[in-house]
């Protein structure tokens, strides 16, 4: 199974409009869609090339991609389990989750930023714990600090190729229903 993560969907600043399930409608008549989760391009899909699957969900939706083994995913979120959460201040909460490459990246270490903690994990990989700020103990939306995007363009200044992030929240959104849609390839 591959894991599929579009680059800037549901970002409606940025002309993006597709309505989730219009776009897991329109992938599902290229590709074997198992599942899909949320608004931001999130997608569980059938074995194939990713090149392939790359190209054809940049067909389908106009924005770009990271493709790779769904497998490489469930790792990634068990090494994301056993890391420490980062110190930060009682105004902030660390989100983790993890960014993954849209294209080649260099080969190197990733230095934390103030935005975010950073660990890579491999080549296609990044463990990430943003940094959110909180208002009376919720998050204080009107201080992103640039959100996962922002978290993904740290990471490009560094190493980089292009990179697409996203809460742990919504990798295990993903997981759970790419489990329930085929449960022997999760047992």
């Amino acid at each position: 199974m591959l894991a599929a993560f579009g680059v800037g969907l549901a970002n409606f600043g940025m002309g993006r409009e597709w309505r989730p399930s219009e776009l897991a409608a329109a992938v599902a008549e290229r590709l074997r869609l198992i599942a899909w989760y949320r608004a931001t391009g999130n997608f569980a899909l059938a074995d194939g090339n990713a090149d392939e699957v790359r190209g054809i969900l940049s067909d389908v939706s106009g924005t770009e991609w990271a493709v790779i083994p769904f497998e490489a995913v469930t790792a990634a979120l068990e090494v994301l389990s056993r890391l420490p959460e980062p110190p930060h201040t009682i105004d902030e909460r660390a989100t983790p989750g993890l960014a993954f490459a849209v294209s080649p990246a260099r080969i190197g270490a990733l230095q934390s930023t103030a935005r975010a903690n950073l660990r890579r994990i491999s080549d296609q990989v990044v463990a990430v714990h943003k940094l959110d700020w909180l208002k009376d103990g919720k998050l204080d939306r009107q201080h992103r600090r640039g959100g996962w995007g922002g978290v993904s363009a740290d990471i490009a200044r560094q190493i980089g190729g292009r990179w697409t992030a996203r809460s742990r929240r919504t990798l295990d959104g993903l997981r759970q229903r790419a489990s329930a849609a085929e449960p022997s390839r999760h047992d």
